[in-house]
């Protein structure tokens, strides 16, 4: 049996906006007369692919969505870390700035205590 954790954001909601808004752009920036060129602008970083404060690359669907938050707010840099992480390292948070998702999956094993039957998990 596999027990899924739920939370209230739904976060799937959240990544069809983000697509969605990127592709508005790129059709409001080239019109519906002219020819549209796919340009990836996300990849167009300084750094390459988003990476945590301590230099681990993100994998899944964090590469999307925090390439395309990159893209939207015009960084130069792709390095991400929470507020603890960036006080950890002396650095300091724009007051106002507001916070981006990102995903965490993990499955794990746990035995029913009742029956002692092994059960998968994951959490998310």
């Amino acid at each position: 049996m596999v027990k899924v954790i739920k939370h209230k954001l739904d976060l799937h909601q959240e990544i069809t906006d983000a697509v969605v808004a990127a592709l508005e752009e790129i059709k409001n920036r080239f019109g519906d007369n002219r020819k549209m060129e796919w340009n990836k602008p996300w990849f167009d970083t300084l750094s390459g692919s988003p990476k945590n404060i301590d230099g681990k690359a993100y994998r899944g669907i964090n590469v999307l969505l925090l390439s395309l938050q990159s893209a939207k707010m015009g960084y130069t840099q792709n390095i991400w870390g929470t507020f603890k992480a960036w006080k950890d390292k002396g650095g300091k948070i724009i007051k106002g700035s507001k916070s981006t998702h990102i995903t965490f999956y993990k499955s794990f094993v746990t035995k029913n205590k009742d029956t002692g039957e092994k059960m998968k998990n994951s959490l998310s």
